[in-house]
Parts: structure tokens; C-alpha cells; sequence
């Protein structure tokens, strides 16, 4: 016994020592991480010496015990810790993010109520001339600043009973660009007939003017309304727009323009876009078209024909070019046309743009005479008025300009109560104008006709010319014909010589 007690102490002694990794791997999952019952079975560490094996055994457990839960504990609250706090964080950022309000537009006027009455959009330039102290011209090019303020005081809307909108934005600490815009209320459309800008002349823009410091005034009253839109629409052109001042040498372009000055319901309107936005695709030949002219209710004209128009000009280098348009016999306004005696005058007046509907754009006019002597008639004039404002007709074009021509020759002659009739191509010319008629049928009196039809046609001579393939043919089977006969004639007779040499 006194051999087995130092050898039983010195075991306990041993394992009271080793390592408690093994029993703290096989404890840890199944105690509870709880800190305050790990503290209380440490506590009960205090009879070592004296406790029996199994006891020492289950003091021993319980130590290795408390040392995992108080590690795990201490680990299990950090991370919550960390948790808690990168949740919060989380939290309080997607609560203070807001969703961003896209304006209606990048400049909006508004009314008395408070309800927007102008909407507009837009990149413009402004380009130019300026005169230096050395009394030269230098050219400017100046962008209008996007971060451009509407000016309320300035700016205007359109209300029902006004046929003016402005549209005022300053920029630069006094600079301002205005747009003045006029409503048609017997078209229902509106344009921009005046822009300008106020500018002042800084070194960054103009370098060495002679009236630096100053601010100059630049455009007006544009030479052609622009930006021709119905009421309640509002006009959109993404490509660059130009409005010249050639007087001032003075230019505003646009790109991605956005506007409408009238009749704004809170939002946009319906979209009219300009035709460079919309490029139409002509048919491979011109449309036909038909009128029929009354005088005094009764009809005394029938006119129907396609045509292509073209027109000679100048462009800026110097070199000629042509443009060319289709007759637009949609919306052809041909109530200025009359009938009177021996005279009758068929009036074509067009936009060269048929979507403006701006009819006192383009005229023709066709004037026909009657000779009651000879009984026929035939057009004895041939007018034609156009302008080379349009830069999408006339690109590059040298001079902007109102043309005036005129073709005195006659044409078209026919019998008195016949009409003229030519499917193939007419051309008719005035000066550098054009006119390549097609399908052409011309009754200009057709009082004469009581039932209000066609009369007998006359053909043009160009109608009439017979195809020279049949005779052609003709010709050929002949000659090939003859050739044959002789041939034969001649296999003939040269049989009849040998047969006559051998009965010799």
C-alpha cells in the first residue's frame, strides 16, 4: 500500500498536468458555450490532492471544459459583435439612398400655377465672325454652357390667348441667349422666328476684339422661320440644325434638340421629327396626280401627270450641282388657278418640304392660251418660282436666294375640244429649273366637253413613233430570203454546165 500511494499520487499529478487538448476536442461540442456555468465548476477546483480517481477524471473534464467555453464564448461574441455592426452600417446606407427624379427637360419654363409651359432641350454653338484691334475679322466659336439657368422674369409662356412664347437663359454672369417662338392658330403650328444672343467679348472667346468688354447682340429675326411644328407637338431633331444670319455673319446650330413652346400637358407632346431624323425613300418613279379646276362651280379644267423636278446651282467651291425633288401631288394647293375666256392659268403651289404645309414655298405655273381662229390651243408660258434656303435640298449651296424663271416656248399644241396625251417623258425647262413630265393628260378647257369626261386625245409625236424591230425583222428574213434563192440559182446552173460538157 505505501508503494501503490506514491504511484497513484504521482499518476494523478501527471494527468492533472498533461495536455487537455484531447478531452477538450471530445468535450466542446457537447457543452453548452454558457460563461457563468464555466465559472462555477472552476471554482470547485480546489481538491486535487485528495479525489479519488474518477472524480479527479471528471475535475479534470470540467477544467478542460471551461477553458473551451470561455473561448468559444469569447470568439461566439466578437463575431456577433462584428456582424451587428456591418449589418447597421448596411442598414442605414439603403435607407438614405434616394431613386433619382429624370427632369421632363434640361430647361422648363413655368406659369403662375406652378405647371410647366415650355419644355426645351438642346446642345447649341454659336459661331461668327468678330473685328480685332487690328481692324481684321477672327472667327468665334462659342458653346452655350450646359449649365445655363432659365430666366423667369424674361421668359414667357404661351397661353391661349398669346401667340408668343419666349424662352430666356442666361449663362456667364450676364450673358443671355433668347428664342422668341409664334404660334399660327389657322395652320396650327408653331416656329422659332427670332433667336439671339447677348455675348461678351472676354479674351477666352474673343481674343483681341476691339470691343472687348462689351456685350454684343447677335441673330434677330431669322431669315426662315424654323422648327415648324403643329400645335400641342413638339419638334425633335437629333442631327445639327444651322440657323444663319448671313448679314451678320452670324450662325446658331442645334443638335439634339428637343422643344415645344405651346400647349404642354405636363409632359412632351406627340413628336415631329425633322427630315434629316426621317429620311424617305422615294419610289422608283414619280407619283401621278390628278386635279380638276371649277369656275363658277362648273368644271373647266382636268390636268394629270407625275413630275421630277431639278435644279441647277452653285455651290460654295465654285463647282455646279443638281438637286432634285418629287412634285408632291399630295398636297399640290391649286385653288389659284383660273379659267377665263381664252386664257387658263393651271397654278401649282408646293412645299418643298410637304410636311410644313407651307404652300407659298415652290409655285408653277402653266398658262394656256386658246386660238378660237385656228380652233387649238397649246401652253404658251411656263413660269416656275423656288427659293435655295432649304440645306438639306441646296447642300453647300453658294447663295440662298428666291429664283424667278420663265419658258416662253409654246408646247403641247392640240385641237379645241381635244386633250393632250404623252406617256413618255416631257421635259420642260426654265433657266437652271426642270421639269421631266410623265403620264401626261392636259384638258385646260375642258368647258367644252358636256359631260364632263376626256374629250378625243391627241397623241404626243413621241407616242406615236412605230418601233423599228418589226421592219428590221422584215428586212432581214427578205435579204436572207434572196440570198438563199441565189444560192440555189447558182448550185443550179452549175450542174447544168457539167451535165452540158459531158454530152460533148
Amino acid at each position: 500500500m505505501k508503494i501503490l500511494i506514491p504511484i497513484c499520487v504521482v499518476l494523478l499529478v501527471t494527468l492533472a498536468n498533461g495536455e487537455p487538448t484531447p478531452m477538450s476536442a471530445t468535450t466542446i461540442p457537447t457543452t453548452p458555450p454558457t460563461t457563468t456555468a464555466a465559472k462555477t465548476t472552476a471554482a470547485k477546483t480546489t481538491t486535487v490532492p485528495t479525489t479519488a480517481a474518477h472524480t479527479t477524471t471528471a475535475h479534470t473534464t470540467t477544467a478542460a471544459t471551461t477553458t473551451a467555453a470561455t473561448t468559444t464564448a469569447a470568439t461566439t461574441t466578437a463575431a456577433t459583435t462584428t456582424a451587428a455592426t456591418t449589418t447597421a452600417a448596411t442598414t442605414t446606407a439603403a435607407t438614405t439612398t434616394a431613386t433619382p427624379v429624370v427632369p421632363l427637360a434640361k430647361w422648363i419654363v413655368k406659369d403662375s400655377k406652378g405647371k410647366p409651359c415650355i419644355l426645351a432641350d438642346f446642345n447649341t454653338v454659336f459661331s461668327g465672325f468678330y473685328t480685332t484691334v487690328n481692324k481684321t475679322e477672327a472667327p468665334f466659336s462659342f458653346v452655350l454652357p450646359p449649365s445655363s439657368t432659365v430666366d423667369a422674369a424674361r421668359s414667357k409662356c404661351g397661353t391661349p390667348g398669346s401667340k408668343y412664347a419666349v424662352l430666356v437663359l442666361t449663362f456667364d454672369d450676364g450673358d443671355s441667349f433668347t428664342q422668341e417662338f409664334k404660334a399660327d392658330t389657322s395652320s396650327k403650328t408653331f416656329v422659332l422666328y427670332s433667336a439671339s444672343a447677348n455675348l461678351t467679348h472676354d479674351k477666352a472667346h474673343f481674343n483681341g476684339s476691339s470691343d472687348e468688354g462689351k456685350v454684343i447682340t447677335y441673330g434677330g429675326l431669322l431669315p426662315t422661320a424654323a422648327f415648324e411644328t403643329s400645335l400641342g407637338s413638339y419638334y425633335r431633331c437629333a442631327a445639327k440644325e444651322k440657323v444663319e444670319f448671313t448679314k451678320q455673319k452670324f450662325a446658331i446650330s442645334y443638335t439634339n434638340l428637343t422643344i415645344q413652346p405651346f400647349d404642354v400637358k405636363d409632359k412632351f407632346g406627340k413628336v415631329s421629327a425633322c427630315p434629316a431624323d426621317t429620311p424617305t425613300v422615294k419610289p422608283d418613279t414619280p407619283p401621278v396626280g390628278s386635279w380638276n379646276v371649277t369656275q363658277d362651280k362648273k368644271l373647266c379644267m382636268r390636268m394629270s401627270f407625275a413630275a421630277d423636278l431639278f435644279i441647277n446651282y452653285t455651290m460654295k467651291n465654285g463647282t455646279m450641282s443638281t438637286a432634285g425633288i418629287y412634285l408632291p401631288v399630295k398636297t399640290l394647293y391649286t385653288n389659284d388657278s383660273t379659267c377665263i375666256n381664252d386664257t387658263a392659268l393651271f397654278v401649282m403651289k408646293f412645299a418643298a418640304k410637304p410636311q410644313f404645309l407651307k404652300f407659298d414655298d415652290w409655285k408653277i405655273t402653266m398658262t394656256f392660251k386658246m386660238n378660237k381662229t385656228d380652233k387649238n390651243y397649246a401652253m404658251s408660258n411656263f413660269a416656275v418660282e423656288y427659293n435655295t434656303m432649304d440645306k438639306t435640298i441646296f447642300p453647300d449651296v453658294n447663295v440662298t436666294a428666291t429664283v424667278n424663271s420663265v419658258n416662253k416656248t409654246k408646247r403641247f399644241q392640240t385641237g379645241q375640244g381635244n386633250y393632250y396625251l404623252c406617256d413618255a417623258d416631257t421635259s420642260v425647262t426654265a433657266s437652271l429649273f426642270r421639269a421631266e413630265f410623265s403620264h401626261l393628260k392636259l384638258q385646260p378647257f375642258a368647258e367644252d366637253i358636256k359631260d364632263g369626261s376626256y374629250g378625243t386625245a391627241s397623241d404626243c409625236a413621241a407616242d406615236n413613233t412605230i418601233s423599228n424591230i418589226v421592219p428590221i425583222a422584215v428586212g432581214c428574213a427578205l435579204a436572207g430570203l434572196v440570198i438563199i434563192v441565189l444560192i440555189a440559182y447558182l448550185i443550179g446552173r452549175s450542174r447544168t454546165n457539167r451535165s452540158g460538157y459531158q454530152s460533148v
